[in-house]
């Protein structure tokens, strides 16, 4: 297992980020600049709402990727409203998943 410090870690140098929360990530522009980052030019990242403050901005920053995951038949939900709320453990389960995909799919990291 991951810590969550060192998930923070690998999320901020891989997106170029300061988030110093795993609860920060509910805003949903860290994961949309993920795989922005991985999958070049399938996600608008000017739809995205980088000031996200609200429940509904981060659904609809998380919108966006979940309609990413569908376009690319990435065999995930995002659990969009869940990542929302803000808690430790759902932004914490969902980063851990998406570094492992990342891992496991090394060819899109190039």
């Amino acid at each position: 297992p991951i810590g969550r410090m060192e998930v923070l870690k690998w999320i901020n140098k891989f997106c170029k980020t300061d988030y110093l929360k795993i609860e920060e990530l509910c805003d949903g522009v860290a994961f949309c600049r993920l795989f922005s980052k991985l999958l070049p030019g399938k996600i608008n990242m000017r739809r995205l709402n980088t000031k996200a403050r609200y429940k509904d901005d981060n659904i609809r920053n998380l919108a966006i990727l979940s309609e990413l995951f569908h376009r690319c038949k990435i065999p995930r939900e995002v659990p969009e409203k869940k990542i929302a709320n803000g808690k430790f453990q759902d932004n914490y389960e969902f980063a851990l998943w998406c570094i492992r995909y990342i891992h496991k799919h090394p060819e899109l990291s190039k």
